[in-house]
C-alpha cells in the first residue's frame, strides 16, 4: 500500500525494501548498458538486442524494482545512480525525501524542481510530516488479509 506523504522515520523504517529494489534497479540497468551501449532517455538499442534474453532479464529486474518502489510510495529518479524520492511535507510545503545507494539512511530532501542538485540535509526530523495512516484508502484491488483478526 502506497502513502502519499510521508516522515522520515518512516521512509527510514521502509529501507530495507527500498535497498533490495533499488539493487534489483541497478542490476538490471547494467544488464541493459552492457548490451545495448548506454541507458540514455534518447537511446535506443538495437532491433536483435531487444530479443536478447539477458537484455529481457535485465529489462525485467529494473522494471520489477521500479514497481516495488512505486508500491511503496516513492519514485526512481535515476536508474543507474540508483536515486529514489518519496514525497513529505516540510513546513507544510510538498517536499521529497531522497535518497541513493551508499547511504544509511534518509539524510536529504529537496524541493519538487530542484532534483539532486538542490539536496539540503535533514536538520529536524519533526519538520517533516507525513498523512495520518487512518487518512489511507486500500483500491478496490488491493486484497487485505484479515485471517489473524478473527
Amino acid at each position: 500500500m502506497s502513502r502519499q506523504l510521508f516522515t522520515v522515520a518512516e521512509v527510514n523504517a521502509l529501507l530495507p525494501g527500498i535497498r533490495r529494489a533499488a539493487e534489483l534497479v541497478q542490476r538490471g540497468a547494467e544488464r541493459l548498458n552492457q548490451l545495448s551501449g548506454h541507458l540514455y532517455p534518447n537511446s535506443r538499442p538495437q532491433v536483435d538486442t531487444l530479443v536478447n534474453p539477458v537484455y529481457m532479464a535485465g529489462l525485467e529486474q529494473v522494471m520489477e524494482g521500479v514497481e516495488l518502489i512505486g508500491e511503496m510510495g516513492g519514485e526512481i529518479k535515476d536508474l543507474r545512480k540508483g536515486l529514489i524520492d518519496f514525497p513529505s511535507s516540510y513546513l507544510g510545503r510538498k517536499v521529497l525525501l531522497c535518497w541513493r545507494p551508499g547511504e544509511a539512511r534518509f539524510e536529504f530532501w529537496h524541493d519538487p524542481d530542484a532534483g539532486f542538485a538542490g539536496r539540503s540535509p535533514i536538520e529536524n526530523e519533526s519538520d517533516f510530516e507525513g498523512e495520518p495512516v487512518d487518512e489511507l484508502r486500500l483500491d478496490s484491488e488491493d486484497e487485505v488479509d484479515d485471517s489473524d483478526l478473527r
